[in-house]
């Protein structure tokens, strides 16, 4: 009789697999956090996000992802941890917006849906690792209530805000305020090499600029004859207008823009110094300027401001609450919805 069960119930098993064709069906529920129940696509979901970060760390991202290290453990066990961390961390964004009375807002569902607009180009691979389109919908809307959540707690009077000026020496500190004229180095048409005479002609353009001239006079007067050499059309009329700007940070996590060293000198310059980069095609003429030259300019910032400075005090925040939470998992659960067996 136990015999006769036993098969009954690998039956079953067998066909609810053949049946899905995609992992994630054996199990209705991964894991149990602090009593709250975690899908077998929910969890699926955070390991696929976990494993495309892990893309980002490892030596080679166009290598076997999971035959590598991830700061000094396997990728895999990385991958295995992030993707609890991510479960922890959407369970705590759950309970956090209800005790705070955050539900999503518009804008955020406004963003959902224009996301969800891809799901026909993404259906195929989320399926294909065992993630329906619903999952990816709920988990999109808890990270939308995450970002609500931290803006609750470190935006403009929020329960956990920095003072304005605190903020903008911090960032001042770590950024590097420029206003600059981007300058091609390529003709349009044709493959003559006219970056050795466009290069000299910008350099003149520099020391003009060092003599006292000033980004949009520049722009205007002299910039044209440097199109002129590569053949392209300039708009002197709307030349002016090209003049920008920008923050750059000091350190970044790659170096593909700029480079450490030019990094280094601009956060050597003065305000008020001009300078010139070169990367790819393309030539960066600017001025660095002061940072926030009033309190409208740092209103208009400060979501990236916080986002830049706060984010992983956030983390941290996050991980104080979440960290008490208990893990329960599923029997063999662990085990059957490996990293191993996620699609690419």
């Amino acid at each position: 009789m136990k015999t006769k069960q036993l098969c009954a119930l690998l039956l079953v098993a067998v066909m609810a697999f053949a049946l899905t064709g995609c992992i994630g069906n054996l199990y209705e529920n991964a894991l149990t956090i602090d009593g709250t129940e975690i899908s077998s696509g929910l969890y699926l979901m955070a390991q696929f996000t976990a494993y495309n970060e892990a893309r980002s760390k490892v030596e080679d991202a166009e290598k076997d992802v999971l035959k590598q290290k991830i700061d000094g453990q396997s990728a895999t066990a990385w991958i295995r941890e992030r993707a609890e961390e991510l479960c922890l961390k959407y369970v705590a964004v759950q309970r956090l917006c209800r005790e705070k009375g955050i539900t999503l807002s518009y804008e955020g569902q406004q963003s959902i849906e224009q996301m969800m607009q891809y799901w026909t180009y993404l259906e195929e691979l989320y399926t294909e690792n065992g993630i329906s389109e619903g999952t990816l919908r709920r988990y999109a809307t808890n990270e939308e209530l995450s970002s609500q959540l931290f803006m609750a707690l470190y935006g403009k009077d929020g329960e956990l805000a920095s003072p304005d000026s605190e903020m903008m020496a911090e960032y001042a500190e770590s950024h590097a305020h420029i206003r600059y004229l981007i300058i091609p180095t390529t003709p349009l048409e044709g493959d003559a090499d006219v970056s050795g005479d466009v290069n000299a002609a910008v350099q003149d353009l520099l020391l003009l600029l060092q003599g006292g001239k000033t980004l949009e006079e520049v722009a205007v007067e002299d910039l044209p004859w440097v199109y002129d050499l590569m053949g392209r059309t300039y708009d002197v009329e709307t030349a002016a207008d090209s003049v920008t700007d920008s923050y750059i940070g000091y350190e970044q996590d790659n170096y593909e823009t700029y480079t450490e060293e030019f990094l280094q000198e601009l956060k050597a310059q003065s305000v008020g110094d001009y300078g010139l980069y070169a990367y790819s095609t393309t030539l960066l003429l600017y001025q660095k300027v002061t940072p926030f030259a009033d309190a409208e300019e740092f209103d208009a910032m400060r979501g990236t401001v916080v986002s830049a400075l706060k984010t992983d005090a956030y983390e941290e925040y996050l991980r104080s609450v979440y960290e008490a939470y208990p893990v329960n998992w599923v029997f063999g659960s662990r085990t059957y919805l490996s990293p191993g067996k996620i699609e690419y």
